[in-house]
């Protein structure tokens, strides 16, 4: 048994496993620290984007193009750490990350100049690209196959509850300043994501188990009673084994990095701009704020709903409705004229918002495998990249030139409306045969 096998393991007789699959541990490991990035971070700049405009005087397009470091660090970054999990596995690559994140969050609060805002935010980038979705999705998604729906759910549900942080940064940083908060921030940093990292292991196969604890269902089980068992849950799905090389031929792969984009310019925009837009339309900042705690409520229902129906129901179409919800999202956010409208950007917007992010992710692993899967998401979030720089700089862009963030969301909400008849149209690379009953422990070798 290997050293770094985990005391929960360790500790069984050779034939017996946990009670609870250590695989759904990582998952809530993985939640924990995507609430703390993402409501601090990607929620959190949201927070952070008008009181540090005030205090520099810089347009918003300079300062959103910060989010756009932010996104081409992580895009050219990504497909290397995605190979280092695949190689070594996502704990000692999101230790270094987390330590990078805190300095960078302790830098910004103690910039004085354009220039040093972007270099700290470059620092915060390239801690996040080694600390969050491209690690822990890529484990996650290692440790399950039947289940990877709701694994992906579960890991990713702390990233869509993170909004709920947003009134208590705006209420911080009117009482204590923007500066001290980030210090904060950088502390906490260590105090969730090193535990949480610890958590991570690269794949079942290498503690003597297989994806979704097929062993474990095994055991005492005669294969009749297994059978049966299978036909009351969701099927397994077969693993095709490919290549990054051979993932990056099919044409399946760029239409799905191309849903991808078109969705994240929405996303990435409104992380930005949801506080400072609605303060434009006359919303009070403490309201925007209650905003963004709705979106990470809605979002979780969606991100739950949407997530768990994945293991059951055909995901392409799911898919598609969430691109569909957030394209419309995006306009009506785009027409809001009073404080009523807002409840229809969040009954479009956040339940989108939430399903997308654990539906593509086990979408890629269920066309194109467990092999090269940390690579092919790093990849393919270098890919995207483009989409999430364009988004925000854009509207900060137009918001300049005409004083208004509204027509920058209604022409990408129509644009982005593209992404749902791509993925209705998305085909398998080939003929997947149905997984056997009983699960090699080769396949991930």
């Amino acid at each position: 048994m290997s050293k770094a096998t985990s005391p929960l393991v360790a500790a069984l007789p050779a034939k017996k496993h946990p009670k609870v699959f250590f695989g759904w541990w990582i998952a809530l490991a993985s939640a924990i620290q995507a609430f703390y990035t993402s409501g601090t971070f990607f929620y959190g700049f949201s927070a952070f984007f008008n009181p540090i405009v005030n205090e520099f005087g810089w347009s918003r397009a300079a300062t959103a193009t910060a989010l756009s470091l932010q996104r081409t660090e992580s895009g050219t970054i990504g497909p290397f750490v995605g190979f280092l999990v695949d190689r070594y596995g996502g704990k000692g690559v999101m230790i270094v990350g987390t330590v990078i994140t805190a300095l960078g969050f302790f830098w910004l609060a103690r910039i004085h100049s354009l220039l040093a805002f972007y270099l700290a935010f470059s620092t915060i980038a390239v801690g996040m690209s080694f600390a969050s979705m491209v690690a822990s999705t890529a484990v996650v998604g290692n440790w399950f196959s039947r289940y990877r729906g709701r694994a992906m759910t579960i890991a990713f549900s702390g990233g869509g509850l993170g909004g709920i942080m947003a009134p208590l940064l705006v209420w911080a940083i009117a009482h204590y300043g923007w500066r001290v908060i980030m210090d904060w921030i950088g502390v906490g940093t260590v105090l969730v994501g090193i535990p949480a990292a610890l958590m991570l292991r690269r794949r079942p196969e290498d503690y003597g188990l297989l994806p979704d604890g097929e062993v474990a269902a095994a055991v005492g089980q005669s294969s009749g009673q297994e059978t049966a068992a299978r036909k009351n849950g969701p099927q397994a799905v077969a693993d095709p084994g490919m290549s990054v090389k051979q993932i990056m031929k099919t044409r399946v792969f760029w239409q799905i990095v191309l849903g991808m984009g078109l969705s994240g310019m929405i996303m990435s925009t409104v992380i930005v701009f949801a506080i400072p837009g609605l303060e434009s339309y006359g919303i009070s900042p403490a309201i925007a704020g209650m905003v963004l705690l709705l979106i990470s409520v809605l979002n979780l229902i969606g991100r739950f709903v949407l997530g768990f129906m994945a293991d059951y129901v055909d995901k392409r179409k799911l898919l598609a409705l969430t691109y569909l919800l957030l394209g419309l999202g995006s306009l009506a956010f785009g027409t809001i004229f009073h404080a009523w409208q807002i409840a229809l950007f969040l009954l479009l917007y956040a339940p989108g918002h939430g399903g997308t992010v654990p539906i593509r992710f086990s979408m890629i692993a269920d066309y194109f495998g467990r092999k090269a899967y940390g690579s092919i998401i790093g990849v393919s979030m270098t890919l995207t990249a483009i989409f999430g720089i364009v988004g925000p700089v854009a509207t900060g862009a137009v918001y300049d030139v005409t004083g208004s963030y509204r027509w920058a969301f209604i022409v990408m909400g129509l644009v982005s409306l593209l992404a749902v008849p791509i993925t209705l149209t998305l085909k398998k690379p080939g003929e997947i045969a149905p997984r056997a009953a009983s699960v090699s422990g080769a396949e991930a070798q």
